[in-house]
């Protein structure tokens, strides 16, 4: 009796009003939305670094394949100064 007079009764000795049971539903549905939300940050930052690293790859293998092809061309000159007459080569 003693706790009911004080008001310091727990949840479960009394019943929430209308009010209370529809606050704490508000409250339950924003964070389950808060938890959906940080969920999908976590996804996202997840796909967010592996498109990264893709890029990253894919900047790698252009500055291969450009080296190379610089390589290519110097080749492929010489060999055309060698073939062409009169025309002295340039190293």
């Amino acid at each position: 009796m003693f706790l009911k007079n004080a008001d310091m009764c727990t949840p479960s000795s009394k019943s929430l009003s209308a009010g209370e049971e529809a606050l704490r539903r508000e409250h339950d549905a924003e964070k389950y939305g808060l938890a959906v939300l940080h969920e999908q940050l976590e996804e996202l930052k997840k796909k967010t670094k592996a498109k990264e690293e893709a890029l990253e790859r894919i900047a790698r293998l252009y500055e291969e394949l450009k080296k190379e092809q610089e390589e290519s061309n110097l080749i492929l000159m010489k060999i055309l100064n060698m073939n062409t007459p009169g025309i002295s080569p340039q190293t």
